[in-house]
């Protein structure tokens, strides 16, 4: 069975950060010297997320999908399976409303909360 959610990180404002759009974050595949997210639709850097409730479920698969159809360029469709599918499982740990940073190392991905 794969990892759905109905919660996801939009694009917040927070601290001495002012976004100008809101869309759905995910890791940058590959991981990022940054510890930033990218946005799902313009693969913009965002350092900061707040959990919002989606209110339909999101599965792994739909994600990559708005991201091909938003012409942002996947390298490793596999990579990106694993990672996208263990962010899922992740954002089950926080509630709606947290703000969250996310941060990459060698052995895996992270998200934290704010």
């Amino acid at each position: 069975m794969s990892t759905t959610t109905k919660k996801f990180p939009v694009s917040v404002s927070f601290g001495d950060f002012v976004t100008r759009k809101d869309e759905f974050l995910v890791p940058i595949i590959g991981g990022s010297d940054t510890h930033e997210f990218m946005g799902i639709s313009s693969g913009s850097p965002f350092p900061y997320g707040a959990v919002s409730y989606i209110g339909k479920a999101v599965s792994v698969a739909d994600v990559l999908d708005k991201m091909m159809r938003a012409g942002i360029n996947i390298p490793d469709a596999t990579e990106a399976q694993e990672a996208f599918g263990s962010y899922l499982k992740e954002l089950q740990e926080f509630r709606v409303g947290n703000v969250v940073a996310i941060e990459y190392s060698s052995a895996a991905t992270s998200v934290w909360s704010r």
